[in-house]
């Protein structure tokens, strides 16, 4: 029987999203820059379609693939764990609907939709939720606070399991989840904070939202990477077969 041999190389992969998102966030920076500094403000359509942080862009397009991309090797390691029976398997597998999760909350607006309770539990009246941002700063994205503290508490329960990994894996998997979350929660918080004054219609808040959207996907690139590297270290040549 002849053996069809598919061979994935981490790097390569790492390499080619990484210069993807490396033209994406050129293409959305020299859109903005047409939009505010110029006559040209669409483009033929390429302003909104090529914005970091457009809901229906090809930057978030990329975005959602990636989040879904991150989950099918962590299900495949949960998968070989499962086989040796490791006492961490479940977290493998933990993880890899945790990314689908934020794949699906990024497609769908989940986390916007928190905005408006959390006005209300801050504070907030209805009446006045449009100027929410004059009365909570930093938190005008309100939704912020059920997500931080939920990454708080996948930090204490995932600490045991990240000791486990390799040296080299734990490195890449803390740098990928600071750079993450940095992205995800701390500009964030300065984005609420800054157009609590300004407003989000200016180009000093694009490129915050530039920074903040290309940390949160170089983060889960690198991830990925990661992952690809620990298969490759942990089980050297992996086999699927298809019945």
């Amino acid at each position: 029987m002849t053996t069809n041999l598919i061979s994935l190389k981490a790097s390569s992969i790492a390499r080619g999203l990484s210069i993807t998102l490396l033209l994406l966030v050129i293409a959305g920076t020299i859109g903005q820059y047409a939009l505010y500094f110029t006559n040209h403000r669409n483009l033929l359509n390429f302003v909104p379609l090529f914005y970091m942080d457009g809901e229906r862009s090809v930057p978030t397009f990329f975005h959602v693939s990636i989040l879904f991309f991150a989950a099918i090797p962590l299900w495949l390691i949960y998968l070989l764990k499962r086989k040796h029976s490791d006492r961490y398997a479940s977290r493998w597998a933990i993880l890899s609907f945790g990314f689908l999760f934020m794949a699906y909350d990024l497609a769908s607006g989940l986390h916007r939709k928190l905005t408006a309770p959390m006005h209300e539990m801050l504070g907030s009246s209805k009446i006045f939720l449009l100027n929410a941002a004059q009365h909570l700063g930093m938190f005008r994205y309100a939704w912020l606070i059920p997500y931080a503290l939920i990454a708080l508490v996948c930090g204490l329960y995932f600490f045991k399991f990240w000791l486990s990994l390799p040296k080299q894996t734990r490195r890449i998997f803390l740098i990928s989840a600071v750079s993450l979350l940095t992205g995800a929660i701390v500009f964030e918080l300065f984005e609420g904070s800054y157009t609590s004054i300004h407003g989000e219609h200016n180009f000093t808040y694009v490129m915050l939202a530039t920074i903040d959207k290309s940390l949160q996907m170089g983060g889960i690139i690198y991830f990925i990477y990661g992952q690809l590297e620990y298969i490759a270290e942990t089980y050297k040549n992996v086999s699927l077969q298809f019945e």
